[in-house]
């Protein structure tokens, strides 16, 4: 709908960036600040919405981010009796979340940038525990522009890093970020994989400050993760939608989001052995990096096969996924023979 009767005068967009003589490039100069900036995706957005309604999903991401910053006092007071003021802002479009936090170079930014990174990881167990909603991120820091516009290169990073290199439910931590996390805090806030890339050690964090705060042993902690985890399996892998694999499309889909769930869960298990909580540890999904390669490489092949030649190693890999077909699937079954195939709400 047109919006009628409004007059020249009225402010209904930035004036000052409309009015100004200067240029865009030169207003981005000018007035762009430096921000850590965190970038979340809901997994699972789509379902949650159809099953529960979109008031239901902005209640829980609001309550856990409540929740979460509720743990932090928005201004903390240092040893010498000065304060450390800080503001992290949340803006959310459908399955993104933007978070920001303007770091102003007066020698806090470190204490900021490790409250909001204690922030999120409170943030991601929590829509977890009560949502049985996972976040997938990233966190980087960089000159932006945020106002009514919102511009600058670290939000196309920390899009990349999310969707090219978390892969599963984690928040991966650029390097550049590293360097404004006191020392003595990077090995209880970070942890580094295999490939050398840094993420969020989310459930460290709460394990170590809810036993500092409340008592709470890290096996209540790592038990209570252990179900929600479960839970949110139970739900993936019992859906209609992977209970039958018709196409190679179906296979990949499978493979793909039941090796997310290896990662999340060799992540908890790895916690519960350095913790030393057997009894919280999870039976691991079995995935297949060579299965996986196997069908998309298929997938490439009957996209793009023009010879016979081409054909002919289509009908080899055909072969090999015949002979390891039930490798895929078996454990699917498995899992709803004894978790049940309905779907848990």
């Amino acid at each position: 709908m047109i919006r009628t009767g409004v007059t020249m005068s009225e402010k209904t967009v930035d004036e000052d960036l409309f009015n100004d003589d200067a240029t865009f490039g030169e207003i981005f100069d000018r007035d762009s600040k430096d921000y850590l900036i965190v970038h979340l995706d809901v997994l699972g957005y789509k379902d949650f919405v159809e099953i529960n309604g979109e008031k239901e999903l902005f209640a829980s991401i609001r309550k856990g981010w409540m929740f979460a910053k509720a743990l932090f006092d928005p201004e903390l007071t240092m040893a010498d009796g000065s304060t450390v003021s800080y503001e992290v802002k949340l803006r959310m479009f459908t399955d993104n979340i933007f978070i920001s936090v303007e770091l102003e170079g007066d020698g806090r930014d470190e204490m900021r940038v490790t409250l909001t990174i204690n922030i999120l990881a409170h943030l991601q167990n929590s829509i977890m525990d009560h949502s049985n909603l996972l976040l997938r991120g990233a966190i980087t820091y960089g000159k932006c522009y945020i106002d009514d516009f919102i511009l600058g290169k670290p939000f196309i990073e920390a899009f990349e890093l999310e969707s090219k290199k978390a892969i599963w439910s984690r928040i991966i931590i650029s390097e550049k970020v590293l360097t404004h996390i006191p020392q003595k805090f990077v090995n209880t806030l970070v942890k580094k994989d295999e490939k050398g890339l840094f993420q969020l050690d989310y459930l460290r964090i709460v394990i170590e400050f809810t036993h500092s705060m409340s008592g709470i042993t890290s096996s209540e902690t790592l038990l209570k993760h252990k179900g929600s985890v479960l839970k949110i399996t139970r739900n993936t892998l019992n859906d209609d939608r992977f209970l039958s694999i018709e196409t190679i499309g179906d296979a990949i889909k499978i493979l793909k989001i039941t090796k997310k769930y290896h990662l999340l869960t060799k992540y908890h298990n790895d916690l519960c052995e350095e913790y030393g909580c057997e009894d919280a540890k999870m039976e691991d999904v079995e995935w297949s990096d060579t299965l996986l390669e196997q069908y998309e490489s298929l997938t490439n092949h009957i996209t793009e096969a023009r010879s016979p030649k081409e054909i002919d190693e289509i009908s080899k890999i055909l072969l090999q996924i015949k002979n390891s077909y039930g490798k895929i699937i078996e454990p699917i079954i498995a899992h709803n023979a004894k978790y049940g195939s309905g779907k848990s709400k």
